[in-house]
C-alpha cells in the first residue's frame, strides 16, 4: 500500500511539473510581441490624383490651406535615360486632414505629364513586407526613383559612399516621418542585396516614382562593387552579377528597414531621425528653397524633405511564436525529461525494494 501511494505521489509530481512548464511557456510567449509579417509604417507621396479628384481637392481648400498652397515652391530636377532634363516645382500641402504633393513640370515632359500642368500625389501609408524570417522589411512597391551617385568613377558604386544611401537616411527618413509604433534595431535604412532580393516578389512602381523619371520597374540593390556600375534588378525581375547599371542612371528605390525582435508598442519614445542637412548633394534633385506649408519643412541642398503627417499603423498576420516562446518550448522539453527521469528512478527503487 505504501509503495502504491509512493507511485501515485510521483505521478502527481510529474503532472505538477508539466503544468508548471506549460504555464512558463504561456507566460514567456506573452512578454513580447513578435515582429509581424506585414506592416504600414510612415507615409509617402504615391498615388496620382485623377482630374476629378484633383479638382475636388483644390475646390475644397480652406483659406488657410489656399495660402499654403499658393506659397513658395521648392525645385527639383532629373535627367532621363533619353538625356532629357526635367525640371519641376513641388510643394507639400495638407488639405482636409490629408497631405498632398503638388508637382508642376517647368522643363521637359515625362511620359504622361504636360509642361506647366500641375499634378497632385496623395501621401499614403508605406506598406512593408517582412523579408524571409528576418526582421528586415522592404516596401511592397517601388516608391521613388533616384540616381545611385552623381559621378561615374571607379569605386562610385560603393554603397557606403553613394548619394542614394545618404538620401535614404536623410531626406527619405524625414519625409516618411516614421512614428514610434515600431522599434528599429538598426538606424540605417538600406536596400535589398542580390541575396535578399531572391526571397521577395517583384514590385511595380508607384505613380510618383514614374513621375520622378522611372521608365520601367527596375531598381537598385545595395551590393558593393569596385567599378563604375552598381548592381540592380532589371524590368523583368532579373538580378545578379549580370545586371549592373551606370550609377548616374535613374532606377527604382525600394527601401529596407530592420526592426527589433521585441515589437511591443512604445508610445512614449519617438524614433530618432537624422537631420537632412547632413546629406551629401545628389544632382538628381537640385537646390531646395524653403516651402511654406502647414507642416515643418527642412531646407536641404538635396531636395524634397518636407515632414509627413503621422500615420496609422496596422499589424497583419503576427508570427506564431516569438523568440521568448521558442525558449519556453525548450524549457518544457527539459522539464518533461527531468520529470520522466524522476518517475523512472522512483519505480526502479520500488522494484529493487521488492
Amino acid at each position: 500500500m505504501t509503495k502504491a501511494k509512493s507511485t501515485v505521489a510521483v505521478i502527481l509530481s510529474v503532472l505538477m511539473v508539466m503544468t508548471l512548464a506549460m504555464g512558463l511557456v504561456i507566460g514567456m510567449t506573452g512578454t513580447g510581441a513578435a515582429a509581424p509579417s506585414a506592416i504600414e509604417f510612415g507615409t509617402y507621396p504615391q498615388k496620382k490624383l485623377l482630374k476629378a479628384e484633383y479638382d475636388a481637392v483644390i475646390a475644397g481648400m480652406s483659406e488657410a490651406e489656399k495660402a499654403n498652397y499658393n506659397g513658395t515652391a521648392s525645385k527639383g530636377s532629373y535627367t532621363t535615360a533619353a538625356n532629357v532634363t526635367c525640371e519641376y516645382d513641388y510643394k507639400d500641402v495638407a488639405v482636409g486632414g490629408k497631405k498632398y504633393r503638388f508637382v508642376t513640370f517647368t522643363a521637359g515632359e515625362p511620359y504622361g505629364y504636360v509642361k506647366g500642368e500641375e499634378a497632385a500625389f496623395l501621401f499614403e501609408p508605406i506598406k512593408w513586407t517582412r523579408v524571409s524570417t528576418s526582421n528586415m522589411y522592404v516596401t511592397d512597391s517601388i516608391i521613388d526613383a533616384k540616381i545611385y551617385n552623381p559621378s561615374a568613377l571607379t569605386g562610385s558604386s560603393a554603397w557606403r559612399l553613394c548619394s542614394l544611401k545618404n538620401w535614404l537616411n536623410n531626406e527619405f527618413r524625414v519625409l516618411a516621418d516614421f512614428s514610434n509604433a515600431y522599434k528599429f534595431s538598426s538606424s540605417d535604412i538600406t536596400m535589398l542585396t542580390s541575396g535578399t532580393y531572391t526571397s521577395v516578389s517583384k514590385a511595380t512602381a508607384s505613380d510618383y516614382a514614374n513621375a520622378m523619371g522611372l521608365a520601367d520597374n527596375s531598381l537598385w540593390l545595395s551590393d558593393d562593387a569596385a567599378t563604375d556600375k552598381a548592381k540592380g534588378v532589371d524590368d523583368s525581375g532579373n538580378a545578379g552579377d549580370a545586371v549592373a547599371f551606370d550609377v548616374t542612371e535613374i532606377h527604382g528605390v525600394r527601401p529596407v528597414i530592420t526592426l527589433a525582435d521585441d515589437q511591443s508598442v512604445n508610445s512614449s519614445t519617438s524614433t530618432t531621425t537624422t537631420t537632412a542637412a547632413a546629406a551629401n548633394n545628389n544632382t538628381q534633385s537640385t537646390t531646395t528653397t524653403t516651402t511654406t506649408t502647414t507642416t515643418t519643412t527642412t531646407a536641404v541642398a538635396t531636395t524634397e524633405s518636407t515632414t509627413a503627417a503621422p500615420t496609422t499603423i496596422e499589424e497583419k498576420e503576427p508570427d506564431p511564436m516569438s523568440q521568448t516562446g521558442e525558449f519556453g518550448a525548450v524549457a518544457v522539453g527539459v522539464l518533461m525529461i527531468a520529470a520522466g527521469y524522476v518517475f523512472y528512478k522512483t519505480r526502479k527503487k520500488e522494484e529493487d525494494d521488492d
